[in-house]
């Protein structure tokens, strides 16, 4: 099963085109080889998709306020949607109970 990081136009997946399972990558692009079987297509799919999942630094992440585990979307993404959407209310953008140095831009 693929992850659940992003929408699923924004993943890899399989698609029968032409009575061959292909292989989409997130662009569109249809990659090869084209597989007879649907579960060796998928089977790929996977792969790739952990491929660049690991390029983007995306996975389980420990969030930085609460230190919950949550599907990460890269290394720009260290907030859990909870906690970002609590800081998003907030003056500062970081909860009080942030357990990281804030910084703050020079005015």
């Amino acid at each position: 099963m693929l992850g659940t990081f992003s929408a699923p136009e924004q993943r890899f997946h399989v698609e029968k085109i032409a009575g061959v399972f292909r292989v989409v990558d997130p662009e569109g692009k249809l990659l090869n080889p084209p597989f007879a079987c649907r579960n060796a297509a998928i089977d790929a799919a996977e792969r790739w998709q952990a491929a660049a999942d690991r390029r983007a630094k995306r996975g389980p992440r420990p969030c930085m306020c609460c230190g919950r585990t949550f599907d990460s979307e890269g290394i720009h993404n260290r907030l859990c949607a909870p906690c970002r959407s609590q800081g998003e209310a907030r003056s500062s953008g970081v909860p009080a109970n942030a357990a990281a140095k804030v910084r703050r831009a020079a005015s």
